[in-house]
């Protein structure tokens, strides 16, 4: 259960992580169009 829960959280900030960089990249896009 613990190590579920560690796993689950991993992906979690990886996938925000990647949710952010997503998001700058297009801001920055939007900012230099």
């Amino acid at each position: 259960m613990e190590g579920t829960l560690q796993s689950t959280l991993f992906v979690l900030s990886a996938t925000l992580r990647i949710l952010f960089l997503v998001l700058g990249n297009t801001i920055e896009n939007k900012d230099s169009n």
